[in-house]
């Protein structure tokens, strides 16, 4: 009788803990059935830049000074955001900022800033010093003022 009982209180035991075992998986797979594939459909724009962009100027003679973008107040047009820092330069320069972006959907146009509004000037594309170098927003900056790029991103089809 001693090993009857054992032997059913050891099958009731196997039978609560197989019981368990299935509770604890059936527990996991409803947990993970909800962590699906993530598909990108183009809603959320890549990163218009690289990882620290400086602006760079041709005329050795006109000094400028970089403005954190975080001290750019003046709003730019509504369809357009800053895309980079800003630049004050006391002359006539050409003016280039690297825009990776550009690769990737972002259109982008070098800007002054004239009372209070930021005026568009034109603005070239163009890989600096050649094919090989970095993608560049370039602008003939023909007076002294502060300048920054801004843009939109549009996807690419």
């Amino acid at each position: 009788m001693y090993c009857e009982s054992q032997f059913k209180k050891g099958e009731t035991m196997k039978k609560w803990s197989n019981l368990f075992l299935a509770f604890i998986l059936s527990l996991s797979m409803a947990l993970f059935a909800g962590v699906g594939s993530v598909f990108a459909d183009g809603t959320v724009p890549p990163a218009s830049g690289g990882a620290n962009p400086q602006w760079v100027w041709v005329n050795p003679q006109v000094p400028a000074t970089i403005i954190p973008a975080s001290e750019i107040t003046t709003a730019p047009p509504a369809w357009q955001q800053l895309l980079s820092t800003g630049l004050d330069i006391t002359g006539p320069a050409t003016i280039c900022y690297p825009s990776r972006g550009a690769q990737f959907g972002w259109t982008g146009q070098i800007r002054l800033l004239f009372e209070g509004k930021w005026i568009p000037i034109t603005t070239k594309f163009e890989w600096v010093p050649d094919s090989e170098g970095v993608l560049m927003a370039c602008a003939n900056a023909r007076y002294a003022g502060i300048y920054a790029l801004f843009g939109y991103w549009q996807p690419v089809e």
